[in-house]
């Protein structure tokens, strides 16, 4: 949810409620690589690493 603030500097109506969702880079590595715990992405683990280290 969206703080009334927000969508006030926003130029919106006061009384509007805002909802606000995105799809991180995070997300899309994990649908790419088939990771299902984001957490692997921020261990310094050599075997997820070495999942990357062809693409180019």
């Amino acid at each position: 949810m969206l703080h009334p603030r927000v969508l006030e500097m926003a130029g919106f109506d006061n009384q509007m409620n805002g909802f606000a969702a995105g799809l991180g880079i995070e997300r899309i590595t994990m649908i790419k690589y088939g990771f299902s715990d984001i957490r692997d992405l921020y261990r310094n683990d050599l075997r997820v690493m070495e999942q990357f280290n062809n693409e180019r």
